[in-house]
């Protein structure tokens, strides 16, 4: 076996054990000479079932250099990062920006471009739109 069967198999056996969950990629687009319209399914793109991971790290956030609130801060808020890995092997097409991937309890939008370390995996970070 060369280097790229066995990443390969690492890939596969990664995503046997840690992508457990349903999703489904719907792809999106603006209508032509439309900009300002709202996004509608793109017919060029079908949507497509496959199993990935959903990560999501809850963590607090000023406006301010720290990540650490302090009692002088007045803008904290609590956000949360979804981070969404997955094995893209065998997909149609890879989800970008403003592209939908709905869950069985949620739906999310694609808040930028896939990043992709040069394996089959992707980690796609993503804005929770509806529960």
């Amino acid at each position: 076996m060369g280097w790229d069967d066995e990443l390969a198999a690492a890939d596969a056996a990664v995503a046997g054990y840690f992508d457990t969950l349903s999703f489904t990629a719907v792809g999106m687009t603006r209508p032509p000479r439309a900009s300002n319209a709202a996004a509608i399914v793109d017919p060029a793109r079908p949507a497509f079932g496959f199993l990935g991971t959903l990560e999501s790290a809850p963590e607090f956030t000023s406006f301010a250099d720290s990540n650490r609130p302090t009692a002088g801060d007045r803008s904290v808020r609590q956000i949360t990062r979804i981070c969404l890995t997955a094995l893209t092997t065998g997909w149609p097409w890879v989800p970008r920006q403003d592209d939908r991937i709905r869950s069985a309890v949620a739906l999310y939008q694609v808040a930028a471009n896939p990043d992709c370390d040069g394996t089959a995996r992707v980690a796609i970070w993503l804005n929770k739109v509806s529960s």
